[in-house]
């Protein structure tokens, strides 16, 4: 799966669900500023896999405890959650391997 079909799927404008910010999460394609440098834009994005991480967490609880959360909005959450955490890692191997590439070039 590209990560543009990811990305594409949770974009959207975020919407008050019935825990309040708990709609619909923030976009995750932006565009990126002249000043935002690499490192920036990855911690924004960590962030952002964080806030799916919570948000699948906090609906799991809600849902395990009895509160009135409709299970379609509970595995959606997990699911983006796994997707988001899936690419993360992914974009984290290709890295790995772009730096190992670079080491092993003769200087």
């Amino acid at each position: 799966m590209g990560s543009e079909l990811f990305i594409g799927g949770l974009t959207g404008e975020a919407s008050k669900g019935r825990f309040g910010g708990l709609g619909r999460p923030a976009p995750l394609r932006e565009e990126r500023s002249e000043g935002q440098s690499f490192g920036e834009l990855l911690v924004k994005k960590i962030e952002q896999l964080e806030e799916l991480q919570q948000r699948a967490d906090t609906l799991t609880r809600a849902y395990a405890a009895g509160e009135p959360v409709e299970l379609e909005e509970v595995v959606m959450a997990i699911t983006r959650a796994e997707l988001a955490l899936n690419l993360a890692v992914e974009v984290r191997n290709r890295v790995v391997e772009a730096y190992q590439e670079l080491a092993r070039m003769p200087i």
